[in-house]
């Protein structure tokens, strides 16, 4: 996904993230995508003021919640779909996992995956546009 900050003239950082419909919010590392996305603090990015309880299959955890604009990118990194504001929550310390998309994909485009065992997500903003990507097996 392409991913920039709400702030005028803001940089846009390309991000590798995991689709999973379990999560409700896509996740942004304190290190190094805030660095990359050039976020500063609260007050002066008041996009980032918030803190949210989040239900894990470990218990409640309260993560600080940031609103950032995204926009899905193919695998040429061509843009699908426009930006939306969407909020992410930042996840304290190093990159040591793979970020989760939260709901981006699931309210903004159609999706649908093949049961073809080469985990593909086939997206598009129009339905007839999903359904004729997927493969007939």
């Amino acid at each position: 996904m392409s991913i920039k900050s709400l702030l005028p003239l803001a940089p846009t950082v390309n991000l590798l993230f995991l689709d999973d419909t379990g999560s409700d919010t896509f996740d942004i590392f304190e290190h190094p995508d805030l660095q990359a996305l050039q976020i500063p603090p609260f007050p002066v990015y008041w996009h980032r003021n918030n803190w949210i309880q989040i239900i894990t299959a470990g218990g409640m955890v309260y993560k600080e919640q940031v609103w950032l604009q995204v926009r899905l990118l193919d695998a040429a990194y061509q843009p699908v779909g426009p930006w939306a504001v969407m909020p992410g929550v930042i996840n304290p310390g190093n990159f040591n996992r793979m970020r989760c998309s939260g709901m981006y994909t699931r309210q903004n485009l159609f999706t649908a995956t093949s049961p073809d065992g080469l985990g593909n997500l086939f997206v598009s903003e129009k339905k007839h546009g999903v359904t004729s990507q997927l493969p007939t097996v």
